[in-house]
């Protein structure tokens, strides 16, 4: 991340590169709309079949995934417009005008020292990156 804060912009779009996926946007607004919302950390709800999704709506105290009903109602549209949310991966938008974005990472030899016992997962890392350094992530459907 720290390559991204050198760089002239106010935003980095994470892909599929930086993240452990693959992923395209087919909506030529996706970015714009991204934008748009002001968020510090923001990504698209992506759609796949079944339940998968780009987003978590909850996290085990052990750092792994766990279903909530908020989940189903965002991903199948009962509930629409930007939720934050404790993961989101894959495709996301960082505004790297924030000072806390420089604390944002996937590697957790980044962390704070003695804050993190979790998996070695980089979109967990940096997930619990933003919590510790009180950046909240949304994602938008």
């Amino acid at each position: 991340l720290l390559v991204e804060i050198k760089i002239t912009c106010n935003y980095a779009f994470f892909n599929p590169q930086f993240l452990d996926a693959d992923v395209f946007l087919t909506n030529p607004k996706t970015l714009t709309k991204l934008v748009s919302l002001s968020l510090p950390i923001v990504a698209p709800m992506l759609l796949s079949d079944g339940l998968y999704s780009n987003f978590w709506c909850g996290m085990t105290p052990d750092y792994y995934y766990e279903r909530t009903e908020e989940y189903k109602e965002i991903l199948n549209y009962g509930k629409t417009g930007e939720f934050t949310v404790p993961m989101v991966h894959s495709a996301v938008m960082v505004n790297i005008n924030l000072l806390e974005a420089k604390n944002l990472a996937f590697e957790t030899k980044r962390l704070p020292p003695g804050r993190y016992g979790g998996p070695q997962d980089d979109i967990i890392i940096f997930a619990m990156s933003a919590n510790y350094s009180g950046i909240p992530m949304a994602i938008s459907n």
